[in-house]
């Protein structure tokens, strides 16, 4: 149960939002939400909750807008804070009306479509060629295989890999975006390479701790078997600059839009689609059907009826 934190709007901001922070499952979002609101924070010179007024946020949220930032790194910014003050508003920290605080910090509307960093069947190709161990090719294959979250991947334990699932192997997300487990069906190819990674490390399907784990020799001094986010991302590009992929960044996000779009060439539906990716709506989905080249839209153009020249 949380309760109020402070009696006086002149509470330290900094301590509601170590409370708050709290509060939220995701460690990403932890992160995220911590670097968002304390920069907000300083851009409005605001250190106690007195010093708030909703013409200061609205100041504020105008400089995001207008600012080189992404529109969806816009969004969370402008949804972070005004989640915070919420928060802040519910355990007495903070008496700005309600009414200040949505009306000020609305969500920016969207910006212009930017196109996703996919890679071609034949660049996947060199990342695999390009990959110097099993556990590369295992994460690889998780990635384009499964199209997960680069947090879900690392998030794996061995026995999240299942066997047997409705005719197929499947992977076990437990940890997926807003703490939603969901399981995702992979092919033969994928969980071939993940048991390949498990024999060439000595372990066996339904062991417990990480899939995927820190081979560096300061894993062991560190305490921390786990891989981290960063270290796949490190990996990605090392492999697409060994593959002789120059020109774009391979990153885990370029592999699930990869795997995203090849679904959607596949023929499988937005909705199929939003729930191997885990998205709550299937209208985030859809923001791939933008991406669809212009011959492969043409298919889908129907003919003029025949009586109709």
């Amino acid at each position: 149960m949380i309760t109020a934190i402070a009696p006086s709007a002149g509470a330290r901001a900094s301590i509601v939002l170590s409370t708050y922070l709290d509060t939220l499952d995701s460690p990403e979002t932890r992160r995220t939400y911590d670097r968002v609101v304390r920069a907000a924070l300083a851009a409005m010179q605001v250190d106690a909750f007195d010093q708030l007024d909703g013409a200061t946020l609205a100041t504020w949220r105008r400089g995001v807008i207008e600012s080189p930032l992404a529109p969806n790194s816009q969004k969370v910014a402008v949804a972070a804070l005004r989640a915070f003050l919420r928060f802040a508003r519910m355990v007495g920290a903070c008496h700005l009306p309600i009414e200040a605080i949505t009306v000020a910090l609305r969500t920016p509307k969207g910006g212009k479509v930017h196109a996703y960093t996919t890679v071609t069947d034949d660049e996947i190709g060199r990342l695999f060629a390009a990959a110097s161990s099993a556990r590369d090719r295992a994460i690889l294959a998780v990635l384009f295989g499964a199209g997960v979250r680069v947090s879900e991947l690392v998030g794996l334990d061995v026995d999240d890999l299942l066997e047997g699932i409705e005719g197929g192997a499947a992977l076990r997300v437990r940890h997926g975006k807003g703490n939603k487990p969901r399981t995702v069906p992979i092919n033969d190819d994928v969980s071939i390479a993940v048991r390949r990674y498990l024999q060439f490390t000595g372990r066996t399907l339904g062991d417990t701790g990480p899939l995927f784990q820190a081979h560096d020799a300061g894993a062991v001094k560190r305490g921390r078997q786990r891989l981290s986010a960063r270290s796949v991302n490190r990996l990605l590009a090392c492999s697409g600059q060994r593959g002789g992929i120059e020109a774009k960044n391979i990153s885990a996000h370029v592999c699930r839009h990869s795997y995203a779009m090849r679904c959607l060439r596949g023929g499988a539906s937005t909705a199929v689609v939003a729930q191997l990716l885990g998205h709550a709506s299937p209208v985030t989905t859809a923001t791939y059907l933008d991406h669809l080249a212009v011959a492969e839209l043409r298919e889908a153009v129907p003919l003029l009826p025949s009586n109709s020249g």
